[in-house]
Order: structure tokens, then C-alpha cells, then sequence
């Protein structure tokens, strides 16, 4: 008997997908200008993750000028699904100018947008999908995820538990809603709905991830770093198990060979982790770390009982595997060493600055300005989604310090001309130092950090420098989107960095009372006095 098209749909929208899938390709394999059927073909490959089968069948039916709505849609979720936001976007648009009411290709498009760090362009076109279907829950939770991006958090909390109302049972709702109940502060719900998502799917790896920094943040370690074990599944961390193939550390002493320890996540995030490398060194004292190249003469010099390679030098080396007994993300090292709050040492700092640069510096930036203290500062994050909430202009920094009897010293990397700029014609004067680029250079910035009086910073590689050399830092903390686990909560202190005093916002935005605190802070500094 030779199968229909008809069969086959009957078949997919019965669940039967491994039937329905043969029928698919007897149809196709029978005729294959059976566009139909090359298409219900294609979106059932989507539904299996086999992007590259599923973007034949569609790409032949383009050639043919079959490209309506649906097709374009399909094709668009090929490229989300290859990873080319650019060009899904570009098919979804496609896919509007051949029926501008297609609420699937609108709501993908809006996803898209999101993807490309396109915030506003993915709120026009998602509160236009969710009108066209408002029973679509995905959709919603989309729209939450891009209003929350906005800092809109009410809003976003808003689409969410209207895609949670939707479709009680859609584990993306309760996650993202979670999120944002998380950037509102209100970690108590936000948790019920991370344990929500796991009552659905007990593997589900994104609540895993996100309930982590929830008990992190509160200071729940040894629960904590169980689930942050899960962040190897998500998006984000998916292409960095470079190691995964040799024998995991259980955080026993190796018998024999070295420890790998590598690096994960952004430079800060190795900075923070490697303090905690010098409780290794008693009962491991062969290790390999392997961290981002502009980290190694920084790290090789302050923590000589370990080889420190590069990360690209790591892959590379064919001989690194037999001299290795096991390997370990420097993230789960807390797992081991930091079960609790009382489990981090009173050390001052961890890292040691080129002492040499370090002098030259300061006698640079003396000379130059006078013995006034030197006050470095720094006031943006790079972050696409939380940045704005974490940054502020470096003139209201200067203006709400309200100091005119110090140097600033530029410590934000990238270009920042128009901030200082701006701040000039406010009335503040901050150096920047052109022959230091924290970027590529961060054994130097490291000198740069360790030559000034005091940092001043909101929350990026710049506290975790200074923290870490032991530099006094004030620290300037958003409340809400934005928020660190490893800030924890309500502390003033950092057990990860003795040096650094925390400031926090009491509304989310409004940085008046951490200028108050500050100001204060400078009073009662006798050696700003």
C-alpha cells in the first residue's frame, strides 16, 4: 500500500512520529515535487532536532516558489535552531511580508530580535503576537523574557503568569516567571516555580540552574553548588566542557598525575573561583590550571605551585591528557572547599601584582597629579541583559561622590572618551591611562588596580581585580536585574574579598542612597580628610 499525504498527517498529529516520518519520505521518495508533504516533512525533522534534513526539503520547496508564511517560518526555525539568529530573522521578516498576521513567524521573529540583543525591536513585534494569538503561552513567555531585558519587570511578570495561566503544565513559563520574580526580589516564589518547572520535567536543567543561584545567593552552599552542577546543560555553557572526556575529580588527593583545573565563564568568574585554588595546594600539589590567555602571567605568579596554561595552549597540547588524572571546572571547586559560610579562609588577597609595575605606575599618576589619593573607578558592565541595571554614567558617579580633593583613574575598560567627557564638563577630572588596556592586557590593569588608594566599581572584572589584590574597594550594587548570587544578600561584606565594602541600591535604579553611603564612607576615610 503507498502511503498519502494524508496518512502522514494523521500520523504526526497523533504523536506516531517515527511512522509518520516514513510516510513523509514514502510520499516525497514517490513524487518528490510533493511540496505538501515536503513541508509536513520538514516541520516534523524541526520537532526531532534534525535541523540540516529539515532545511532540504524546505530550501527545494523555495526553489520551487512554494515560499508562503508557513515555509519561511519553518525555514526561520532551521537557522534558530543552527544557531544564526541573523538569518532566522531575516526569514521571519520573509515570512511577514507574505502574511503580515502570522502570529507564529511574529512571535520567532520577536525571539530572534531578542537573540541579537535587539530589546526594543523584539518588544514591537512581540506585543503585536501576542494580540494576534493571545492563547499562544510561548509567545508570553518570549514577551516576558524581552520585558524583562527592558528592566520592566512588573510587565514581565505580568506575560509570564499569563503563560503560566495559559498552559499550567508549560515548563518555560514557570522558569521565566521565576526569573523574574527573582530580579523583583521575591526569591520565595520564584523558588515554588523553579520546583514547579522540576515537578514537570525532573531534569529540567535551566530551574536546576536558576534554583542554584537562588540557595547560593542565600548562602545555601552545599545544596547549591549540587545543582549548579547543571549549568553543563544549558545554552550558555553547552560548548564549554572541553575537558569532559577525561576522569572527573571527586575531590579526593590523586595517587598519581596532575589535576586539571579549567577555566569557565567570564575573566571575573576565574578571578573569583581561584581564590579558592590555595586550598588545593596541601593535599594536590600537582595541578594544571588552565584559564583565558590574558589571565596566565597574572595567575602564574600568584599561584606558583601550579602550572598555569592557557586555555588554547590546554586544547592544543596532544601530551596534557597523560600527565592528567582527572580534571575539574574551577566553578565546582566550591562544591569541595566552600560548603558553607564559615568555609571561606580570612585572607586578605590571593593575587600578586608585578610589584614593579606597580610602583611605576603610582609614581607616574603622583607625579602627574599631585599626592592626592588615587581613587579608581569604573562604572559599566557589558552585559547585553542586566548591564544597564549593574552601569551608570561615569559624570553621576563623579557628581554623586561629590569629591574634588582626588585623582580618578579611569579603570573602565573600552572606549571611554565621551564618559570622561561628559564628566569634565560636569566638573570632574578622570585620567585615563592610554598605555594600559584591561582588555588585553590584565597583568598590567592588575599593576594599574593594585597602584590606587581606592576602587569605586559597580559589579564587573574591575571589584573582582581589586578584591582579589587585596586593594580597598567600595562596591556599587543594583537591587533587582542585575543581582550576583555571589554578592549573597544584605551583606556589606564579601567573604570572597575582604577588601571590598558593598554598597546596594534599596530601589531598583535609584543610586541616591548608595551616593549617601558613600559620601559618608569618604567622611569617616581619615585619609580622604
Amino acid at each position: 500500500m503507498i502511503a498519502t499525504l494524508d496518512q502522514a498527517v494523521t500520523l504526526h498529529r497523533a504523536g506516531r512520529t517515527t511512522d509518520a516520518a516514513r510516510c513523509y519520505e514514502e510520499v516525497v521518495t514517490a513524487d518528490p515535487e510533493a511540496l505538501p508533504a515536503r513541508h509536513g516533512f520538514a516541520v516534523l525533522l524541526l520537532q526531532l532536532g534534525e535541523a540540516d534534513k529539515a532545511r532540504e526539503h524546505l530550501e527545494f520547496i523555495v526553489e520551487r516558489g512554494g515560499d508562503d508564511a508557513n515555509v519561511l517560518n519553518a525555514l526561520g526555525v532551521v537557522h534558530q535552531q543552527q544557531g544564526d539568529a541573523i538569518a532566522a530573522a531575516d526569514s521571519f521578516e520573509q515570512a511577514l511580508t507574505h502574511d503580515p498576521n502570522h502570529g507564529k513567524a511574529m512571535a520567532n521573529l520577536g525571539v530572534a530580535r531578542y537573540q541579537l540583543d535587539d530589546f526594543q525591536g523584539s518588544f514591537d513585534v512581540l506585543s503585536r503576537a501576542v494580540q494576534i494569538e493571545p492563547e499562544n503561552a510561548a509567545a508570553f513567555v518570549s514577551f516576558g523574557q524581552t520585558l524583562r531585558a527592558l528592566e520592566k519587570l512588573d510587565e514581565a511578570a505580568q506575560a509570564a503568569r499569563r503563560a503560566v495561566q495559559l498552559s499550567p503544565n508549560h515548563l518555560p513559563a514557570h522558569v521565566d516567571l521565576g526569573v523574574t520574580l527573582m530580579a523583583l526580589g521575591q526569591r520565595e516564589e520564584a523558588e515554588a516555580h523553579y520546583e514547579k518547572a522540576l515537578a514537570i520535567d525532573s531534569d529540567a536543567m535551566e530551574a536546576h540552574h536558576y534554583l542554584a543561584h537562588i540557595k547560593l545567593q542565600q548562602g545555601r552552599l552545599t545544596d547549591g553548588w549540587v545543582d549548579f552542577e547543571w549549568r553543563w546543560r544549558t545554552p550558555d555553557f553547552l560548548a564549554a566542557d572541553s575537558f569532559f572526556n577525561l576522569p572527573t575529580w571527586d575531590g579526593a588527593p590523586l595517587r598519581e598525575g596532575a589535576l586539571l583545573v579549567w577555566a569557565e565563564q567570564g575573566v571575573g568568574d576565574q578571578i573569583m573561583y581561584a581564590g579558592i585554588l590555595p586550598d588545593l595546594e596541601p593535599a594536590q600539589s600537582d595541578v594544571v590550571l588552565a584559564c583565558s590567555q590574558t589571565l596566565v602571567p597574572l595567575f602564574a605568579r600568584s599561584i606558583p605551585f601550579a602550572k598555569v596554561i592557557s586555555m588554547a595552549a590546554a586544547k592544543e597540547d596532544s601530551q596534557l591528557a597523560g600527565t592528567v588524572s582527572a580534571q575539574v571546572p574551577i566553578g565546582s571547586l566550591g562544591r569541595f572547599f566552600r560548603p558553607d559560610m564559615t568555609s571561606f579562609p580570612a585572607r586578605t588577597s590571593y593575587l600578586i601584582s608585578d610589584q614593579n609595575r606597580t610602583a611605576e605606575l603610582r609614581s607616574k599618576y603622583t607625579l602627574r597629579n599631585g599626592e592626592k589619593p588615587l581613587v579608581g573607578v569604573s562604572w559599566r558592565s557589558g552585559n547585553a541583559k542586566t548591564g544597564a541595571a549593574q552601569s551608570l554614567e561615569l559624570a553621576e558617579l563623579t557628581a554623586g561622590l561629590g569629591r574634588t580633593d582626588v585623582t580618578f583613574i579611569d579603570l573602565q575598560y573600552g572606549d571611554t572618551s565621551a564618559d570622561r567627557a561628559a564628566a569634565n564638563r560636569a566638573g570632574a577630572t578622570v585620567f585615563e591611562d592610554v598605555e594600559i588596556d584591561p582588555l588585553a592586557d590584565l597583568d598590567g590593569f592588575a599593576a594599574q588596580v593594585a597602584a590606587m588608594d581606592l576602587v569605586i566599581t559597580i559589579s564587573n572584572t574591575t571589584a573582582h581585580v581589586a578584591g582579589a589584590l587585596g586593594v580597598p574597594c567600595w562596591l556599587l550594587l543594583p537591587k533587582g536585574l542585575g543581582e550576583n548570587w555571589y554578592w549573597f544578600l544584605d551583606r556589606d561584606d564579601s567573604p570572597w574579598y575582604p577588601s571590598l565594602s558593598l554598597f546596594r541600591q534599596s530601589q531598583p535604579g535609584d543610586w541616591t542612597g548608595v551616593f549617601d553611603s558613600i559620601r559618608a564612607a569618604f567622611t569617616s576615610r581619615s585619609s580622604f580628610n
